[in-house]
């Protein structure tokens, strides 16, 4: 997230942000962090694709073109790994 924040505010206007969890963790957790990075991205204004649109088996991608074709079929223009 650090990394992001480097960005210009040109590019925060038109960012979209898919949150990916890869971490084996209790639900409460999970959605204890998901909640903190969301409002960390809504106090930027920076929009965060809904939980739904993001599928179970995405927090298995390993690799760039998995997370290439995540951010594709969701329409993100970054991702977040938690």
């Amino acid at each position: 997230m650090v990394g992001m924040l480097l960005l210009p505010a040109a590019a925060w206007a038109q960012a979209k942000v898919v949150v990916l969890d890869t971490i084996q963790a209790s639900l409460k957790l999970k959605l204890g962090v998901r909640q903190a990075v969301a409002t960390a991205l809504d106090d930027l204004s920076v929009p965060m694709i809904p939980l739904e649109d993001v599928l179970p088996e995405d927090a298995s991608c390993t690799d760039a073109t998995c997370y290439t074709a995540i951010a594709k079929r969701v329409g993100a223009t970054h991702l977040l790994l938690v």
